[in-house]
């Protein structure tokens, strides 16, 4: 009987690790496919233009101003130009500095510079079509004195990733950024972005979408939990009674 119970552990342990193998070659295989693509937008043409009515930055024209415009989401793999990387960036210190600086991660701008680095930093820019030259044109039309862009109303930084480094179990598509100007908010676009980078997910074979999010930052929990439908997910720290300033948000968007 001691024989019959060590083998049957035995074969147990086998099974365990060629499930563990398996599941491990499939991840690599779809994150390595994914990363491959070098258009990764195409089958998306029709989700990536809205009309949208913009007010006009306070730098350009009056406060308060507002007019239709055609903004068309483009695809970027690392690296960036040095003009966008320093776009981005900037627009990221200056939406989510305060909430670095005040959380237990503190702001580190050379880290974060290192990420859109990362040789498989994938990118959404989001770009006026239309846009209008209020500037003497012997200046570039898409950028003001101070170096910053005026024609890219936001951005997403993403990664297709493993989802735990050493017992990977999915593949999915990792949200590191959604940053938006503020014109360019409460015209839907922040929906639009995450709508595309689900499809995204979803076509390249990502079982979920996942991000982290300040639970200071209650208007994008409230963004991404009521209004998208987000959950928290099971690897987040409170569902292990873990006292941190963040949650780790998820949706699955895996179709057998």
């Amino acid at each position: 009987m001691k024989k019959k119970f060590r083998n049957t552990k035995s074969s147990e342990r086998k099974e365990r690790q060629r499930k563990a193998t398996e599941t491990a070659n499939r991840i690599q295989k779809a994150i390595s496919s994914a990363n491959a693509k070098q258009d990764i937008l195409a089958p998306l043409t029709a989700f990536c233009l809205m009309e949208a009515k913009l007010q006009s930055p306070s730098s350009i024209l009056s406060s308060g101003t507002t007019r239709k415009t055609k903004l068309k989401v483009e695809f970027h793999s690392a690296l960036l130009s040095k003009e966008l990387q320093t776009y981005c960036l900037n627009l990221f210190q200056e939406n989510m500095g305060d909430l670095y600086r005040s959380s237990s991660w503190g702001l580190n701008p050379k880290e974060k510079e290192r990420e859109f680095q990362h040789e498989h930093a994938r990118f959404l820019l989001v770009r006026q079509e239309d846009q209008i030259d209020y500037r003497d044109s012997t200046t570039d039309k898409n950028s003001s004195e101070n170096g910053i862009r005026d024609d890219i109303v936001g951005f997403t930084h993403f990664r297709f990733e493993p989802d735990d480094e050493s017992h990977p179990n999915e593949e999915v598509l990792y949200v590191y950024e959604v940053q938006i100007e503020d014109h360019a908010r409460r015209i839907g676009l922040g929906r639009r972005l995450m709508s595309i980078m689900e499809l995204i997910a979803m076509q390249n074979g990502m079982r979920k979408v996942v991000l982290t999010v300040f639970k200071a930052n209650q208007v994008a929990m409230d963004f991404y939990l009521k209004k998208l439908k987000y959950r928290v997910d099971e690897s987040s720290p409170s569902q292990f009674n873990e006292e941190v300033d963040y949650e780790i948000l998820s949706k699955s968007v895996y179709r057998a």
